[in-house]
């Protein structure tokens, strides 16, 4: 061995593999298909298009199903009526933006509940059921800043903060 003991053994990486280059070329070249060009959606083939649409749906159906889970497990807890149903939570996916802002939702994967511009149903009067009229989607920073005090406090408070910034 050509190596003495007080040198440690360093290992070169060469870069990336063959297949792995040739993996991301296509990507960025190529749709779903393989033959229609992937950065602008318009450029899509119909399939394509169809198939991001399919799978953009299936991702909302979870999540909208996570979440109705959730408010159904925390009315139980509670003891208080849940009503909510999945094509409330649909419709509501569909709208895409937060009740109180109108801010877009950005949605990661159907458990992730951690980031601040995911939705989140925030009750209107917060001992009240899970009902469609005293629920709305708000975004996940927004309703943890509500609590339980609701919607006028965060207000003092949200314009306190602004009139020292």
């Amino acid at each position: 061995m050509s190596q003495t003991l007080n040198q440690p053994s360093r290992r070169i990486r060469t870069g990336r593999s063959t297949y792995d280059k040739q993996w991301r070329a296509k990507r960025r070249t190529a749709g779903i298909c393989g033959k229609c060009p992937a950065p602008a959606v318009r450029s899509l083939c119909d399939s394509c298009r169809d198939t991001r649409k399919e799978y953009r749906l299936s991702l909302s159906r979870e999540r909208a199903s996570s979440m109705l889970n959730g408010c159904r497990t925390r009315a139980k807890r509670n003891m208080v009526e849940c009503t909510l149903t999945l094509d409330w939570f649909m419709v509501q996916f569909a709208h895409g933006r937060c009740a109180l802002t109108n801010i877009q939702f950005e949605t990661g994967d159907a458990s992730s509940h951690v980031h601040p511009y995911a939705p989140s149903i925030d009750r209107i009067n917060p001992g009240g059921p899970y009902s469609p009229e005293n629920c709305r989607m708000v975004l996940c920073a927004l309703n943890f800043g509500l609590g339980d005090w609701g919607q006028d406090v965060y207000k003092s408070i949200s314009q306190a903060f602004l009139a020292r910034n």
